[in-house]
């Protein structure tokens, strides 16, 4: 379904100056961003995404065989309900963030990415 993200992983949180949700990836060398959503969209619970210092809310590493791993620091992130450290996500996962419970939607991150 998306196989020009395998071997790859994608960053993302709460733009900066705008609030919307930033999505960051490396190719070739250079980080390439792009953003879901209305300005002002994204609580401040949920953290921001910088990824030229390596800040973000979480990150979603997609395998050679397609499968999903999404990680997160010490930021609230819950798949299916249940705050996670790192699970094994599909695009149809349900995923929240922040602490206001912001909802994700995987299929438009991954197309987006």
């Amino acid at each position: 379904m998306f196989e020009n993200l395998k071997n790859s992983t994608i960053y993302f949180g709460r733009e900066p100056q705008n609030a919307r949700m930033l999505v960051a990836m490396k190719i070739g060398g250079n980080i390439q961003k792009g953003v879901m959503g209305e300005m002002g969209s994204v609580p401040q619970s949920v953290s921001r995404c910088i990824p030229d210092q390596q800040k973000y809310h979480c990150r979603l590493h997609i395998d050679n065989d397609g499968s999903m791993t999404l990680s997160t620091g010490n930021n609230y992130t819950y798949v299916g309900g249940f705050e996670i450290e790192s699970k094994r996500i599909t695009p149809n996962s349900s995923i929240a963030l922040g602490i206001d419970k912001y909802p994700l939607d995987v299929k438009k991150l991954l197309e987006l990415a």
